[in-house]
């Protein structure tokens, strides 16, 4: 399955990996904005984007908190 996403909705997935950034750093409820997204945009399939995007976040925070 190919995604095709506009301009406007690369804007919109960016927003949304920004926002699961800053989910992470304490402000949670910016987290419901990036799966709220991320739902809109790819549907179903955001699950399996979300899920490696969630994991990456905290592989990189690791080292910090060690």
């Amino acid at each position: 399955m190919e995604i095709e996403l506009s301009a406007a909705g690369w804007a919109w997935a960016i927003v949304a990996a920004l926002a699961v950034g800053v989910s992470k750093t304490g402000f949670g409820g910016i987290g419901l904005l990036a799966v709220s997204i991320m739902v809109d945009l790819f549907g179903k399939p955001s699950v399996g984007i979300l899920l490696p995007m969630l994991i990456l976040a905290d592989i990189s925070v690791y080292p910090f908190f060690r």
